[in-house]
């Protein structure tokens, strides 16, 4: 276990004892040291013990990671661009506009988030 999730431990059985359910991710450390992010889910069962699901997660975290880093790319460019640009889904919902549609439109996040694109456009 992580260093600094051992005081937890207390705050988890406690938890356990009010709600019988308890999921949280927590950092545990391999044997060689190096930590692993972990999805921890624990229940207590009517006899009183406790059953517990401990999954790696390290690699989604990874995948997030560089997911969340991809979109700051993607955005910056996007942003960066004189043109107005847009993501929409296959029936023209419209998701995401940059910055110079703003600008251009005078419009805010809100009133433009979901306008279809019109047909033939």
């Amino acid at each position: 276990m992580a260093p600094a999730e051992v005081p937890r431990i207390g705050e988890a059985l406690g938890a356990l004892s009010l709600n019988s359910r308890y999921e949280r991710e927590w950092q545990l450390r391999r044997k060689d040291g190096s930590l692993v992010s972990a999805e921890v889910i624990a229940t207590q069962m009517p006899d009183g013990n406790l059953m517990g699901v401990i999954r790696d997660i390290t690699q989604r975290r990874h995948a997030e990671q560089a997911l969340r880093e991809q979109e700051a790319q993607f955005r910056t460019m996007a942003n960066s661009i004189p043109q107005l640009a847009w993501v929409a889904k296959a029936d023209g919902f419209i998701t995401w506009y940059n910055d110079r549609w703003y600008e251009y439109t005078g419009t805010h996040t809100r009133a433009s988030r979901g306008m279809a694109l019109a047909a033939g456009a």
